[in-house]
């Protein structure tokens, strides 16, 4: 995608229903892939209840029966997740090919037409796809640059109308997802926000007061804490020693929200287990560890003294872990997804708990299961914290939170410079 940064941005309009033919994939070996991605790998991409297996196959399917970009961006990244889930078994032949041919045949395409380039929708819809396949891979900077450019074209696009846009709300709350989970545990904002951009409230279902509707509305009022707590740490000045300053007013609000979570989610479930459908007891175990690592996040903030820290002590950690343990050993959960939850709070639990026999159990169950949520590896972010562990035993690292990144200090897990920081920089 760096090709598009230099050009004039393609105009995103509503596009007229014109009849063409579907560009099926002309082999065996791509309609192999191109089914598989369809029929498997999209089950496996959900992020939240909305971003789900049907948003994907609304907003790729399609696209790929009419573009050529799209159509080998799905083909180059239906072999690289095949290649990627079958990495520990004997095969004789090597997918390479296949996939670089696909994924260099997409960026031509992208980039090669200067009098008509693509319209946005479709270098967008790329642009994901890219991130995906970078991050299967294993080229997780690549990963992130594929994701900065999406949501720089997001941001920087003036349209020639305001009418609303639903492929374009859409496509920014998948570029809003996935950045979010990629740079949560970043110290500062690393892609533009892009919350602007998302579908108005006003048209998605009105809640309910006082109470949650299902499992899903009670996850997506989880995942928006995440955008709070963002807005807080990168947008807003860091006045805590001022009690009315919006840093603290916000703060508050979250813990407000933090707090009324729990009461409707518990009234929810109360609700569940009395009525005769069967539950999915496997969410409702991941969001009450969720709402946890919450509670401990927010009572670390508002703790009296200054230099209060939330600790867990090693039997109320070993009890998270062993429910965390379910869900992270299910066999029939993805070892790829975009949902970073359970790596998440592996990571999390290994801050807030001290013990080294706890630590060290953390670091077996991530290299343990070969996993990977997006740009996260369990196999790396073991490797990552046992080295934290000999760095803190010999007194070479004393803050609390290690560096997992992205950022631009050279010790963290994951290096990455935003595009202004790397042009100053070089300047």
């Amino acid at each position: 995608m760096q090709g598009w940064r230099n050009r004039s941005l393609p105009i995103l309009a509503a596009k007229l229903s014109t009849p063409t033919l579907p560009l099926l994939p002309g082999d065996t070996l791509e309609s192999n892939y191109y089914v598989y991605f369809f029929s498997d790998i999209i089950s496996q991409l959900e992020i939240t209840p909305y971003l789900n297996r049907e948003f994907w196959n609304r907003n790729i399917l399609v696209p790929s029966q009419s573009s050529e970009c799209v159509r080998h961006a799905v083909l180059a990244l239906g072999a690289t997740h095949w290649q990627y889930s079958a990495r520990n078994q004997l095969s004789s032949v090597s997918l390479d090919p296949f996939i670089l041919r696909h994924y260099n045949e997409a960026i031509s395409k992208l980039t090669s037409s200067q009098e008509s380039p693509p319209d946005m929708s479709t270098v967008l819809t790329c642009c994901i796809l890219f991130v995906i396949l970078e991050s299967l891979r294993g080229e997780f900077g690549e990963a992130i640059r594929h994701l900065e450019s999406g949501t720089r074209i997001l941001t920087n696009h003036i349209p020639k109308t305001y009418l609303p846009n639903r492929d374009f709300q859409e496509l920014a709350a998948i570029f809003h997802a996935i950045a979010s989970q990629v740079a949560i545990f970043s110290p500062e904002r690393v892609f533009p926000d892009v919350t602007h951009l998302l579908l108005p409230a006003a048209k998605k279902q009105k809640r309910i007061e006082g109470e949650f509707r299902n499992l899903d509305e009670a996850e997506d009022v989880m995942n928006k804490f995440d955008d709070m707590v963002n807005h807080i740490s990168w947008d807003l000045d860091q006045e805590w020693e001022n009690e009315e300053s919006e840093c603290n007013t916000q703060w508050s609000i979250l813990r407000e929200n933090v707090q009324t979570w729990q009461c409707q989610f518990e009234i929810l479930v109360k609700k569940l287990s009395a009525g005769k459908e069967p539950i999915d007891s496997e969410k409702i175990l991941n969001l009450r560890i969720q709402h946890k690592l919450w509670e401990l996040l927010i009572e670390e903030e508002f703790a009296v003294d200054e230099d209060a820290e939330a600790h867990l002590d090693p039997a109320e950690c070993n009890i998270l872990l062993d429910q965390l343990e379910k869900l992270w050993c299910n066999p029939t959960r993805p070892r790829f997804g975009l949902k970073i939850d359970l790596t998440a709070a592996l990571f999390q639990l290994y801050v807030y708990c001290t013990d080294e026999s706890v630590r060290h159990r953390i670091i077996f169950m991530l290299r343990a299961q070969s996993r990977r949520e997006i740009i996260w590896d369990s196999g790396q972010l073991a490797d990552f914290l046992e080295n934290d562990m000999v760095l803190r035993a010999v007194g070479l690292q004393t803050d609390r939170w290690p560096e997992i990144g992205p950022s631009a200090n050279d010790g963290a897990l994951l290096v990455f410079r935003p595009k202004g920081s790397r042009e100053s920089s070089e300047s």
